[in-house]
């Protein structure tokens, strides 16, 4: 449909997107890394906000229109689903699983701006990230005994396919945490705000696990975070550090100066939520008081996030890459006979919100 790339082609806030950025890489995208801290006031608002990974995977596969941009969006984004069952269900049992991920469809935010912003594409990535971190160690030899158990229980070729599965995921597990902290490096290379979902899996693990398995966390990421970038400055140039500066004065002169520190500091948090849906704020809150690690997580990061003013004015579509997290927490203890009219509640609300209040979106 049209309107799924009018954002970024026919809409008047078209301008302010990644496409008229294009140009800025037009002598090669070497020069561009190598300047983009001295070249970043100059681009449009949302990729001077943004770390240049998406401008630089538009350019690895030859996008340079609309369509081409929209269809990234939508074909990275949608992935966010099946990754906000996976992290649901090493966190909650099957049933929250599945139910995180329908509230995740049905949230407002996700519906209004889930086919038309760059934040989608971010979700996934950094939910790849959070995801992958928060895996527990592999079960030892009682998941090998079960695994062996569950090949006798099957014909040879289901065996087959779940020795390969098993021992894939086992693999995983094992690798967890440097896998999750390179994911994180290079989802940080796309939205600074991404750091937040290291933040979240620190908080899960140090409640599940303990602070010193927190604080390994913690120190591989950085490591990962320091590997990555100063690989990136040795081939290309590219300079983090002066990179989130430049993005700083960016926020700091935006539409967010209108508005005093105390207005973001409680108007930041309460947008979000209220964009995640107003089922999924109240049983969110709910999982908070009830303390599931989950809950309390991303209740912190979102503490934290407001407190240090990192991120002011649009939360509903800045934070999306957090709202599965929201949704999760909600999952745990929403009740299933409440499950119809809560996603009745969310999908109206966003179309009231679509109907009533001016979005660009």
């Amino acid at each position: 449909p049209a309107g799924w790339t009018d954002m970024f082609a026919g809409s008047p806030e078209a301008q302010n997107e990644y496409l008229p950025a294009l140009p800025a890489t037009q002598d090669g995208l070497g020069l561009f890394l190598d300047r983009f801290a001295e070249w970043l006031p100059a681009l449009p608002v949302h990729a001077a906000g943004h770390p240049p990974g998406l401008i630089t995977t538009m350019v690895a596969l030859g996008i340079d229109d609309a369509a081409g941009l929209s269809a990234l969006i939508i074909g990275v984004g949608v992935l966010t689903a099946p990754l906000t069952y996976w992290v649901s269900r090493e966190l909650a049992d099957e049933g929250a699983a599945r139910l995180a991920t329908v509230l995740w469809i049905f949230a407002p935010s996700a519906l209004l701006y889930g086919a038309t912003a760059a934040d989608a594409l971010f979700a996934t990535l950094g939910m790849a990230a959070a995801t992958v971190l928060v895996l527990r160690p592999p079960a030892g030899e009682a998941g090998e005994a079960g695994r062996r158990r569950a090949a006798r229980e099957s014909g040879p070729a289901r065996a087959a396919g779940k020795r390969a599965a098993g021992g894939a995921a086992h693999a995983l597990r094992r690798l967890a945490l440097p896998v999750g902290a390179a994911l994180l490096a290079v989802a940080s290379f796309f939205a600074w705000s991404l750091l937040g979902m290291a933040a979240w899996a620190a908080f899960v693990v140090w409640g599940r696990d303990g602070l010193r398995r927190a604080i390994a966390l913690g120190a591989v990421c950085a490591g990962a975070l320091v590997a990555f970038y100063a690989g990136l400055w040795a081939l290309t140039g590219y300079d983090a550090i002066g990179s989130l500066r430049r993005v700083e004065e960016v926020y700091r002169f935006s539409v967010a100066s209108v508005r005093p520190y105390a207005f973001w500091l409680f108007g930041s948090p309460t947008a979000f939520l209220i964009g995640a849906g107003l089922p999924v704020l109240w049983f969110a809150a709910l999982a908070v008081q009830r303390r599931h690690r989950g809950a309390v997580a991303i209740a912190w990061v979102i503490v934290i996030a407001s407190v240090a003013g990192f991120t002011k004015a649009e939360t509903e579509r800045i934070w999306l890459s957090f709202l599965p997290l929201v949704c999760l927490a909600a999952a745990t203890v929403l009740p299933r006979r409440w499950v119809a009219p809560a996603l009745a509640v969310m999908v109206a609300q966003a179309y009231l919100t679509q109907m009533f209040v001016y979005t660009v979106w």
